[in-house]
């Protein structure tokens, strides 16, 4: 049933605010933006630059972070960011980082059907997991190694019992085909002999 206006109210929300709660925005390529309730203190206004030295104490002060950006020669260059963007940078998300792995470091083809694709992935995302933890179990034998070499390792280490199984079995079954001329016609002193169409003993 609707009211008189005489009779309305204006509705006014209960707005929660966190006291340490806000936004901070980056820039790289693009701006992105991210929200935190773990600030050390509540911002005293509401927007602040980046060199404020109260947006700075803020965001739990600045770290140091290391970008390509197109006019370097050898070494990248150093930028200091909020210790929630520079975190973020260096432990990026778990599903991030995987994509961007499995990106860049194909092992399927895009052509094959939808169940070997499957297979392929989870295969791979094993590789990428078997090697992230033998590089923190193993630091020094495996910090020069790439993601690349320790995939051609690993599939060379599980594939070698079986190329090794298909080998012999194909040599065996060589060496039984494989018949000398005498044992498959006898010994025949004419220099003219006539043998059956086979493709085995001609």
């Amino acid at each position: 049933k609707r009211h008189c206006k005489a009779r309305r109210t204006e509705y006014t929300p209960t707005v929660t605010i966190s006291p340490f709660d806000g936004y901070i925005v980056f820039k790289d390529k693009q701006a992105v933006v991210f929200y935190t309730n773990d600030l050390s203190s509540t911002p005293p206004d509401s927007v602040l630059s980046g060199d404020n030295s109260r947006a700075i104490a803020c965001v739990h002060g600045l770290c140091p972070i290391r970008r390509w950006t197109g006019s370097e020669i050898m070494h990248r260059t150093t930028f200091m960011l909020p210790a929630l963007v520079a975190a973020y940078n260096l432990a990026m998300n778990a599903v991030d980082h995987v994509d961007q792995r499995q990106s860049t470091n194909l092992t399927r083809r895009k052509e094959i059907r939808l169940t070997m694709s499957m297979l392929a992935w989870a295969l791979d995302l094993c590789a990428l997991n078997a090697f992230e933890l033998s590089r923190k179990v193993q630091p020094v034998g495996t910090a020069s190694v790439s993601v690349r070499e320790f995939k051609r390792r690993l599939a060379e280490a599980l594939t070698s019992p079986t190329l090794q199984q298909r080998q012999h079995s194909n040599g065996v079954s060589k060496r039984k085909r494989v018949q000398s001329l005498v044992s498959a016609v006898g010994n025949i002193g004419s220099g003219h002999i006539l043998t059956p169409n086979s493709t085995t003993n001609s």
